[in-house]
């Protein structure tokens, strides 16, 4: 796997992390949906059995993904939950240049070490 690819992957699992919390949370009710992602996928595994993998799955990476954030500096965090934890509409890259005061290529240099991290951590690279 390349390491564009192993960013991908990150991206999608700290986009889907806030849902994940959401579902762990509210046990027994279900997932929440992801509208901005409606997909549908069939295994060949039994119902229950494709619930229990991957709620295993999806807890395991919750643990890594808050164990990665625990390890990084400050404004690495802060960087990566406003880019990955907040709706589109609200995300202000503008805002984030300005109360850290750095440049485009610093922030985007933050961004892409902290999706390597992840990356080695759920074992994408």
């Amino acid at each position: 796997m390349t390491q564009r690819e192993a960013r991908r992957k990150v991206e999608n699992d700290l986009r889907n992390y806030p849902y994940w919390l959401l579902a762990e949370n509210a046990a027994g009710l279900g997932t929440p949906t992801r509208w901005d992602i409606v997909t549908s996928k069939s295994l060949n595994n039994s119902v229950v059995e494709k619930i229990a993998i991957k709620n295993e799955e999806i807890n395991n990476k919750i643990m890594l993904i808050e164990g990665v954030l625990d390890l990084l500096d400050n404004r690495s965090k802060a960087i990566i939950e406003r880019k990955y934890f907040t709706e589109k509409e609200q995300f202000d890259l503008e805002g984030i240049l300005k109360e850290y005061s750095i440049t485009k290529n610093t922030y985007y240099t933050v961004v892409n070490k902290s999706l390597d991290k992840f990356a080695v951590a759920l074992r994408y690279c």
